[in-house]
């Protein structure tokens, strides 16, 4: 699992979820503390100041896509349920999350 931010800098990377398994994976940005969450439990977290931006510097962002100069990567797996919050939940709300909506 990567959480990765650019522009600060931030990429928490997080455990190798290749088990065959679905699993729940929340990066929650609080202030300029960004936080790596995996199945309701928290996994790591960084800080900076910088800016965030999107890769391709066009104000976009993605899930499941990274381009890294010339190589792109994409997700090879199933993505469902993604949501994006206007406000940073909490580590019970995330876990409230998890629990309510794990298989």
């Amino acid at each position: 699992t990567r959480f990765q931010v650019i522009g600060p800098g931030i990429e928490l990377n997080g455990n190798d979820l290749l088990d065959g398994n679905l699993h729940h994976i929340a990066g929650v940005k609080r202030g300029t503390t960004y936080e790596l969450y995996e199945d309701g439990s928290f996994i790591d977290d960084a800080t900076s100041s910088g800016n965030p931006t999107s890769p391709n510097r066009s104000g976009h962002s993605s899930i499941g896509y990274e381009s890294s100069f010339s190589r792109q990567y994409y997700h090879d797996g199933i993505i469902d349920d993604c949501r994006i919050y206007n406000t940073s939940l909490t580590s019970t709300q995330i876990n409230q999350i998890y629990q309510n909506t794990k298989p």
